[in-house]
């Protein structure tokens, strides 16, 4: 199936650096862009998480890029999903597709198993702006296929930016998408140490993005627990 746009206003992004200036944070409630993905593409379960996952986590990487660039991130795994390719820019508009979205193997301790779905292989980032002779591409391996920790792996390997990302999709009984939601915090230069350790044992102790979104946070909600005690501008 053809990539599908997804409509502009069917998710939340909010974006804001913190007190001191040293970190950079965005988080985003999604249920309705994935919900719509999910609904165009004819997903089962584990591929609608799969690819809400790689939509959100597009739209994350993308809100920091220069304006008049997109950002494509290819999952080229071994796994029953088969290619998965996401395509973002800098104004929050996304699309994405699955090559297979019947992909649905089962679940392990309870949960959807998206890391078997993607299996092992190479994930692709692709940066391209009209102004630029040629796009730049960051290739890495897979390290889980869950996406969240593989665009983390991403971001440390190619671009050097210690992060914290946190992508989640909860699926209903009936298929139907629940809750969408996520968040990516990056170290800017001179962050000061002491918030580092701060914001990291915060992120520990924060329950998964989905538990977030399912208890009622938006977006702004999400920023304000990721940075309680630092502080936003």
């Amino acid at each position: 199936m053809d990539a599908a746009r997804i409509p502009a206003g069917a998710c939340e992004l909010v974006r804001t650096v913190s007190a001191d200036g040293g970190l950079s944070v965005r988080a985003i409630v999604a249920t309705g862009l994935v919900a719509e993905a999910a609904c165009r593409h004819e997903t089962a379960p584990t591929a609608s998480a799969a690819l809400g996952r790689a939509l959100m986590g597009g739209v994350l990487l993308a809100a920091g890029v220069k304006e008049g660039e997109t950002l494509q991130l290819q999952f080229r795994g071994d796994g029953p999903l088969g290619q998965m390719t996401v395509i973002a820019d800098h104004l929050g508009r996304v699309r994405g597709y699955v090559s297979d979205p019947s992909a649905h193997p089962p679940s392990r301790s309870g949960k959807l198993d998206v890391g078997a779905a993607v299996g092992k292989g190479i994930l692709a980032v692709v940066r391209y702006h009209p102004s630029w002779r040629e796009p730049y591409t960051g290739i890495v391996p897979i390290v889980s296929g869950e996406v969240a920790e593989d665009l983390t792996h991403y971001l440390a390997e190619s671009e050097q930016t210690a992060s914290a990302l946190a992508v989640g999709v909860h699926v209903a009984s009936d298929r139907s998408i629940e809750a969408a939601g996520g968040y990516l915090v990056q170290a800017l230069p001179d962050a000061d140490l002491e918030v580092l350790a701060q914001l990291e044992r915060t992120v520990r102790a924060l329950p998964s993005p989905t538990e977030l979104v399912r208890a009622g946070l938006t977006a702004d909600g999400i920023v304000d627990r990721l940075l309680e005690g630092i502080g936003a501008r």
